[in-house]
């Protein structure tokens, strides 16, 4: 099997999965500050409603996550999903402190039942 090789402006997954992943949550404030305009022009566009089920696919430590669940609610669901184990266990302690969502990782993510896809 060849290795695909990653282009060398942009990170593989395992540098997200370690290292970038573990400095991106020491600096949790100031990243999320920066990517701030993204979330706030995504919140504003996406128009989540109440009841909706939500997968926000790379989800960090879930600071995004948390204002998408607010908005559709308890009748709706999100779930977090990121390569990083250190920034999903951040995510898991924002969504516990704010009741609102399930985290996991890429890797461990469950397969809903009935789902077609494969595990």
């Amino acid at each position: 099997m060849t290795k695909v090789q990653t282009p060398a402006n942009q990170m593989s997954a395992e540098d997200w999965a370690g290292a970038t992943g573990d400095r991106w949550l020491a600096h949790l404030a100031r990243f999320e500050g920066m990517i701030a305009p993204v979330g706030e022009a995504l919140m504003s566009n996406a128009a989540y409603a109440k009841g909706e089920r939500v997968i926000d696919v790379g989800c960090g430590a879930g600071g995004t996550s948390v204002e998408i669940a607010r908005r559709v609610g308890s009748s709706g669901e999100v779930f977090g999903l990121d390569i990083s184990r250190s920034l999903i266990d951040a995510a898991i302690r924002r969504a516990r402190d704010a009741n609102v969502l399930t985290c996991n990782s890429t890797g461990l993510m469950p397969q809903p039942s009935g789902s077609r896809d494969p595990p």
